[in-house]
Order: C-alpha cells, then sequence, then structure tokens
C-alpha cells in the first residue's frame, strides 16, 4: 500500500489547525489571516520536469489541494525493446521542492461572519434533525426487521410444530390403522375357530344324535317287534279260545231260522262319518243290521253275509277309529267295505266276534 507524502500530511495538519482556531474565536471577532506555509526541504525521487501547486483557502471557503504532473506524450506510446543492456542507476541528488504558492483569504465583515456562523450553526441542526431523524429510522427499522425476524421464527416454529403434530397425527392413524388390522386379523382367525370348533361340535352332536337316534329306533323296532310278537301270540292265542269257546244256545226266530247271536251293537260303515245304534242278528249265516229288537222290525241295511267277510281286525290294528274306542272292532267284506262296531261291553264283543269267526272259518 502506498502511503501518503508528508506534503499531504502537512496541509492536513494545517487545515485541521486552523479550524480550532476559528471555533475558539469570540462572536463578532475578526480571525487574522494564517501564516503562509514554510518551504518544506524533503528528499523526493521525482525529476525537475514534475510541478506540485497546491491551493489553501480559509474555513469559510472550501478547502482543496490540486496536484498536477507533465508527462512526455512519448512516454505513453509502447516502449522500444532494449537493445544495450540498462545502465547502472545513479545516486540521486535531493533537490528542494518549488514553494508553493499561497493565497491569503479575503478579509470579512462581522455580519458576514455572522451570517456565516447562523448558516453554519442551521445546517449543524439541520443535520443533527437529520441524524436524528436517520437514527430513529434506523431504529425503527432495526425494530421492524427484528419483529418480522421474530414474526417470522414464530412461524418457522408454529409450521414446525404444525408438521411435528401433523407427522405424529399420521404416525397414529398409520398404528391405529396397523392395529384395527391385527385385531381384525385376530377377530377373524378366532370367528374362524369358533365356526370350526361349532362345526365340529355340530357334527359330533349329530353323530351321537344319529347314534342316539339309531339306537332308540332299533330299541323301538326291536320293542315293536316284541309289540308285534306278543299281539300275534296274544291274538293267536284270543282266536284259538274265540275258536273253542262253545257258541251260545240257537234261538229260533218266528221265521222258523236259527238265531246265533242277538244283541246291541253300534256300527258305522266306511261310506259314512255317522255312528249308529243297531240291533245286531246274527242268523242263517248273515249279520242283521236293525232298527229295534221287534221281530217285525224291517231291515234298516243290506245283510252282511257271514261267507263274504275276509277279516276281522281289533283296536291296534290300524284303524285309527278303533283307537279311542273300547270293545271295538271291524269286520271287512270282499266287496270292499268295512264295518265298525263296538259292543256294550267286553263280553258281548267277544261273544259276537266268536260267532262271527267260527262261522266264517278264520
Amino acid at each position: 500500500m502506498r502511503r501518503p507524502s508528508r506534503l499531504k500530511l502537512f496541509v492536513s495538519k494545517w487545515m485541521h489547525t486552523s479550524r480550532s482556531r476559528s471555533q475558539l474565536a469570540p462572536e463578532g471577532y475578526e480571525v487574522p489571516p494564517p501564516p503562509p506555509p514554510k518551504d518544506i526541504s524533503t528528499a523526493s525521487r521525482r525529476t525537475g520536469t514534475d510541478d506540485c501547486y497546491a491551493e489553501l483557502r480559509h474555513e469559510y471557503a472550501a478547502c482543496s489541494i490540486f496536484l498536477s504532473r507533465h508527462v512526455d506524450l512519448q512516454q505513453l506510446g509502447p516502449q522500444p525493446p532494449p537493445s544495450l543492456p540498462p545502465p547502472q542507476p545513479t545516486p540521486r541528488k535531493q533537490t528542494q521542492l518549488p514553494v508553493v504558492p499561497t493565497v491569503s483569504p479575503q478579509m470579512l465583515s462581522a455580519s458576514e461572519i455572522r451570517r456565516r456562523r447562523v448558516q453554519a450553526a442551521t445546517k449543524r441542526n439541520h443535520t443533527a434533525i437529520i441524524l436524528d431523524t436517520s437514527l430513529e429510522e434506523t431504529r425503527h427499522q432495526e425494530f421492524a426487521r427484528m419483529q418480522k425476524d421474530h414474526l417470522e421464527r414464530e412461524l418457522e416454529e408454529q409450521e414446525r410444530r404444525r408438521k411435528l403434530a401433523l407427522e405424529e397425527d399420521l404416525r397414529r392413524a398409520a398404528q391405529a390403522k396397523r392395529d384395527r388390522a391385527e385385531r381384525e386379523q385376530r377377530e377373524e382367525e378366532e370367528r374362524r375357530r369358533t365356526i370350526e370348533q361349532r362345526r365340529l361340535e355340530d357334527r359330533e352332536r349329530r353323530q351321537r344324535h344319529a347314534q342316539k337316534q339309531k339306537e332308540w329306533m332299533d330299541q323301538m323296532n326291536k320293542e315293536a317287534e316284541e309289540e308285534k310278537r306278543r299281539r300275534m301270540e296274544a291274538r293267536q292265542h284270543v282266536t284259538e279260545e274265540r275258536r273253542s269257546r262253545p257258541l251260545p244256545v240257537k234261538a229260533t226266530a218266528t221265521q222258523g231260522a236259527d238265531v246265533e247271536y242277538a244283541g246291541w251293537v253300534t256300527v258305522q260303515t266306511s261310506d259314512s262319518v255317522a255312528w249308529k245304534r243297531r240291533y245286531c242278528r246274527v242268523e242263517n249265516g248273515r249279520i242283521i243290521l236293525l232298527k229295534d229288537d221287534k221281530p217285525q222290525s224291517a231291515h234298516v241295511a243290506q245283510p252282511i253275509s257271514i261267507t263274504s267277510v275276509q277279516r276281522v281286525c281289533e283296536r291296534g290294528d290300524g284303524l285309527e277309529e278303533l283307537e279311542c274306542l273300547p270293545y271295538s272292532f271291524a269286520v271287512s267284506t270282499a266287496d270292499g267295505i268295512t264295518w265298525s262296531m263296538f259292543t256294550d261291553d267286553e263280553n258281548e264283543k267277544e261273544m259276537l266276534v266268536s260267532v262271527i269267526v267260527q262261522l266264517c272259518g278264520l
């Protein structure tokens, strides 16, 4: 870095001293002109072709320094290449700088000095006001900048918290979704296990029920077979008894017919739903049903030929109308008609059935 010359330092020091003296002078006092600068003898490397001029003025005028240097135009063009080796440097002699001509300031009046002082004070006040305004504006701008920075930091913090909260909500939602999926999967597996277990239990229960049903059916069939066998044996025994039972003494009707049996019965045919009370007489190989027991009574139904009787059924042989009637039996003929009858007591029933069985040869 190039250092300032001694001339510039001297000029700046002189201007500072002059300004200090003018400020210390009382109001209305005319400041004497400053003394001219002395010659300065310094060792300089400038040649005699350099000219330096300085113009120094008072505080109330502009203070400036003008420096100039004469340069040959040939030095501005391109330099020819050296053909000979450069000469050896020779020590230069110290030369004295020329005296710098100065211009003494003009003498000012007291009113001019006061006017300039007022102007300077006004300028200082204006400068102070501008400086205060600038400082206030600077403080205001700094405060606004700080508020803006604080607001931006708050917004950034809020945005960061919002992002964190959103990430937390998303994480919780994802965790809840995973938990729900796992719970639903567990529930589905549990439901499948329950359904499978119920299916196995139902199958086992059906098997047990089927086994029990089969055992019950076997038992019922066995009991039915046993009951059927007992009934057949009982029927066979009853039939044998009926066949071997002696018939009642034959009575002789008014027309000379042999009466094997006579008594009251209640009759219903397979073509009718009404039960009718009739007086039954078995004579001459026929079963005759009368309205009353008078011999002159007319027949109310076609006589049943004993030879046409094919079967005598009792309770338990599959006839529903006989299940709830005591002392009942039925006679089936070859023409497809079934005569259902019941007597007043068991003895009358056995006697009538025995007569029919013995006469039919069943």
